[in-house]
């Protein structure tokens, strides 16, 4: 049970699912591991919006892996933009101007990766899907860099239960196999791909909660 306090509210989620696995990547022979979440949540849909609005990601007491999140200009990440939609509605992302944002996540002993995400982010009065893609590392606390990141998140009422919603998150993640300072055959990021479902895994589970925050 979670205390209610400023922004944080009761929420025990239901029929948690949490999934992890490692295998090859549907277009060609390289292994990337994929993980697949779900939870029902005695929350709205409109409620979810608020929360799950990638400006709000930083926000989130229980989200504390997300350090730095804002909207950028472009995939270099270079230059902050600032939208227009009132939080927790569709951001609109026209293909000649896609939405961009960046992303500093906190890992393991201080670590930190950076990176640039494309975005489309639709809120409807029956559902939320969020969608996204990676467009670069653009900075990390070492030599370690994504490769591959996308997924998405979807919403919709549970049926027969007002007022709650079920969330299903989906994220599929590869590390460049980029080398360490010490040489050899195996780099920072084969490591990193081996316990990677392990690794995010544990990193979804620990925002289990993120619905439960009310802005």
């Amino acid at each position: 049970m979670i205390l209610a306090g400023a922004g944080i509210v009761s929420c025990d989620p239901e029929n948690l699912e949490l999934e992890a696995c490692r295998g090859p990547h549907p277009t060609d022979t390289d292994y990337i591991t994929t993980v697949r979440a779900a939870a029902d949540f005695p929350r709205t849909v409109a409620q979810l919006a608020q929360v799950y609005d990638p400006r709000q990601w930083d926000l989130n007491p229980y989200a504390p892996h997300f350090d730095d999140v804002h909207a950028v200009t472009d995939v270099n990440g270079n230059t902050n933009k600032a939208r227009t939609e009132p939080i927790g509605t569709t951001w609109s992302c026209p293909s000649a101007d896609p939405c961009w944002i960046s992303e500093r996540v906190l890992g393991p002993s201080g670590s930190y990766l950076v990176n640039t995400l494309k975005i489309q982010f639709v809120v409807t009065s029956d559902w939320i899907l969020m969608t996204y893609k990676l467009g670069m590392t653009v900075d990390s606390s070492g030599t370690l860099t994504l490769e591959r990141d996308f997924g998405y998140l979807a919403v919709a009422p549970v049926p027969g239960r007002p007022g709650w919603c079920r969330a299903h998150l989906e994220k599929n993640v590869n590390f460049s196999g980029t080398m360490g300072t010490s040489g050899g055959d195996i780099g920072w990021g084969d490591l990193a791909n081996l316990i990677a479902p392990d690794l995010i895994a544990k990193w979804i589970a620990d925002m289990c909660h993120a619905a439960c925050w009310i802005p």
